[in-house]
């Protein structure tokens, strides 16, 4: 490959692997949350379902909305455990990126302190880089609009955080 080529990647369903690749996608992406919480066997199905020579290279949706990383209930061995299990299910589709959007997971509720919430997600950030790297995976963070959630709005707020 190139420094110049530019790759093509979809986001999409087990089901929708096979037209992925046959549309000419390079790789595909899906959800982290979805794929942790899949049965064993639901999970050997979705591996079934990954064309020789395709990988899913990306997961977006890190975290299920039942996790809190900007209120009370934020637990780091909570988010260590899941990371792990599901970091263990994502290496084995080839992913090497995770994308930390999660609006709902990371939203600071009113009447919450912004500065603890603020630490919160930075211990959050620590545990995500350290299990990431742990299983190669890279892990970025995505802005989010206004209206997803009320933190990590900017790429500059982004950058702060990985800092």
């Amino acid at each position: 490959m190139k420094p110049y080529d530019i790759r093509l990647g979809v986001c999409c369903s087990p089901d929708r692997l096979e037209t992925v690749r046959a549309l000419g996608y390079d790789y595909a992406e899906m959800g982290l949350a979805y794929i942790e919480s899949l049965s064993e066997d639901e999970f050997l199905a979705v591996l079934g379902a990954v064309p020789s020579g395709f990988r899913v290279e990306a997961v977006n949706g890190l975290l299920p909305g039942s996790i809190h990383l900007s209120d009370e209930q934020y637990s780091p061995e909570e988010c260590r455990a899941y990371l792990n299990r599901a970091f263990a299910r994502a290496v084995q589709l080839g992913v090497r990126t995770a994308v930390f959007g999660s609006g709902r997971s990371r939203n600071i509720p009113e009447g919450f302190s912004r500065e603890r919430a603020e630490d919160q997600l930075a211990d959050f950030g620590r545990i995500l880089g350290d299990t990431a790297a742990e299983y190669g995976i890279s892990a970025v963070i995505e802005p989010l609009n206004y209206a997803e959630c009320n933190v990590l709005n900017t790429v500059r707020e982004a950058a702060e955080l990985a800092h």
